[in-house]
């Protein structure tokens, strides 16, 4: 795991260049690998920062990732989080001496739906995720 998450991508791009070496190019075919996407695209910065620096005239880049051709800032991911919601036992008969764990719990949905609506309704979302 980790060790070469582009093996398809890459593998393609590496066969061409028998093809790209015999065929009449006007610009040279660059190639830039970069590593630990995982934890933050570590080695994307200063991938970017040298090719600006060597290959500032590049026309054209290849995206290897599923992104429709398209370099993008981010990648949709996915969180699990585990809540605990504790109430306060009480007699049926003196509910307001409790504290129901349940009606908070709802409560807490109904506030993340809601924070959730209010950002889509305000405009404070990136066009290139799609709401749920």
């Amino acid at each position: 795991r980790g060790t070469c998450d582009m093996k398809g991508f890459i593998a393609c791009a590496l066969a061409m260049v028998p093809t790209w070496a015999k065929a009449p190019l006007k610009q040279p075919i660059y190639f830039g690998f970069s590593y630990d996407e995982e934890i933050g695209c570590v080695g994307a910065p200063s991938l970017i920062k040298r090719f600006y620096e060597h290959y500032s005239t590049t026309a054209h880049v290849i995206v290897g990732e599923p992104t429709s051709m398209q370099p993008v800032v981010a990648q949709k991911g996915a969180t699990n989080l585990r809540t605990t919601v504790i109430g306060r036992e009480a007699h049926s008969s003196q509910v307001n001496q409790g504290t129901s764990a349940i009606h908070v719990a709802a409560r807490l949905v109904t506030f993340i739906e809601d924070t959730m609506a209010a950002l889509v309704e305000e405009g404070r979302v990136d066009e290139a995720f799609n709401v749920p």
